[in-house]
């Protein structure tokens, strides 16, 4: 920003900038620019990093790998899961509405295997009903259990 288009950053920019990387989970270039900042990290610098930070710590409770195909270290399984789009909104749904409120979440592609057990786990865990919209159908998950009868 600086030296292409000569414009100075704004801290609204380092948050924009930080809740990027953080909902990448890339947290440690996050926290690299929060402590680079020539100015001192406002408030919403530092909410936005520790939402980040609160994300993905949450994702941490439930594990499961089975799903994951690729040849890989267990560690980079977990890292790979992660990412998925809708493991990170039902991260932030927990993190963000009151406890047992039902949460709702969209998808345009189908529902990967893990996810779809991380899902009923997560519901029967936090005790939440958890509503997906995949590509091809609803799933309503409550107690651990899917409408699907886990065939989808």
């Amino acid at each position: 920003m600086r030296y292409q288009y000569g414009l100075e950053p704004w801290p609204q920019h380092y948050a924009c900038l930080v809740d990027l990387l953080g909902r990448a989970n890339r947290l440690q270039e996050a926290l690299e620019i929060v402590e680079a900042m020539e100015m001192g990290p406002t408030a919403a610098v530092w909410c936005a990093l520790l939402s980040a930070c609160r994300i993905h710590s949450n994702m941490e409770v439930i594990k499961q790998t089975s799903y994951v195909l690729h040849d890989v270290e267990e560690v980079e399984k977990v890292r790979m899961l992660h990412g998925h789009s809708k493991r990170l909104a039902l991260a932030y749904g927990l993190l963000t509405t009151p406890h047992r409120t039902p949460l709702r979440i969209t998808k345009n592609l189908r529902v990967c295997g893990d996810c779809h057990t991380f899902t009923k786990l997560v519901s029967k865990h936090f005790q939440r009903e958890i509503v997906v919209r995949d590509a091809n159908r609803f799933h309503h998950f409550k107690d651990g259990s899917c409408s699907c009868k886990d065939f989808w």
